[in-house]
């Protein structure tokens, strides 16, 4: 759903339900998914994760787009894996896939629930240097950012992006799918399925905890990855399901750097 014919009765009552719910969230954005990922471990988090809605048909349908994409030989390397689902499918499908997550608590809950199936390290990929170590241990990377451009501030995307320019290397290719609803934070809210009646458990537990989300498209895409050092070699539409019900508006791409 959206906002699109709601009256402004009802938009003044889901604002004050949010209002209710934002002030528990840190500012800072790595204590921000740590205290998240500790409370998910620790089970003071009970909720499903938000935007871990129908993992299982979403994994087959990221496998098929980077099909084409990443050659054999690279490592798989999934930022910001959380529980490790779409790392562990991609480590099915492809044969080796590494999972990073800035949240020590995401990595180790990652661990336990994927025993074997991929490796899980804890790494912040906006910071350069630990990209570069990552590139020496690993070699040259595909890389998958599933969720996490959307919500970064401008300056840690560069970050992010000059962090994967690096895991690259000669031989990688990224693969980025984020969300995409258009207006502004209420309408991606509602998309999620807020209304003046309710806000969904999963969803209110993420507006609580989490730094607040933006969107990601191609025009973002084009201002991040500029055609004048990158290659656009496929890109489409799509949607990611959410545990709060719906399925919401998002952007892939899968680009290369000039070589």
């Amino acid at each position: 759903m959206g906002l699109t014919g709601v009256n402004v009765s009802d938009r003044l009552r889901l604002v004050a339900r949010i209002v209710r719910l934002r002030p528990r969230a840190p500012r800072d954005r790595v204590t921000a998914w740590s205290q998240f990922w500790t409370g998910v471990a620790g089970g003071r988090l009970t909720e499903p994760v938000l935007w871990e809605g129908r993992v299982d048909a979403e994994a087959v349908e990221h496998e098929r787009r980077v099909a084409p994409w990443f050659t054999p030989g690279p490592v798989v390397l999934d930022v910001g894996c959380g529980t490790g689902w779409l790392t562990a499918a991609l480590a099915r499908s492809r044969g080796v896939a590494v999972g990073v997550d800035v949240a020590p608590d995401a990595v180790a809950l990652a661990r336990r629930s994927h025993p074997g199936a991929a490796r899980f390290e804890v790494a912040d990929l906006t910071d350069l240097p630990t990209a570069a170590r990552l590139h020496g241990d690993l070699g040259d990377c595909h890389v998958v950012v599933r969720g996490v451009l959307h919500v970064l501030p401008a300056d840690q995307r560069r970050a992010l992006a000059r962090a994967v320019r690096v895991l690259l290397g000669d031989r990688g290719r990224l693969y980025l799918v984020e969300t995409n609803v258009g207006g502004g934070n209420l309408d991606y809210l509602a998309a999620a399925g807020a209304d003046a009646a309710g806000i969904p458990g999963p969803l209110a537990q993420a507006i609580q905890t989490l730094p607040r989300p933006g969107h990601f498209g191609p025009q973002e895409r084009a201002a991040l990855f500029p055609a004048t050092h990158w290659d656009l070699l496929a890109d489409g539409a799509g949607r990611l399901g959410l545990a709060s019900g719906p399925d919401v508006a998002a952007y892939w791409a899968v680009l290369q750097p000039h070589r």
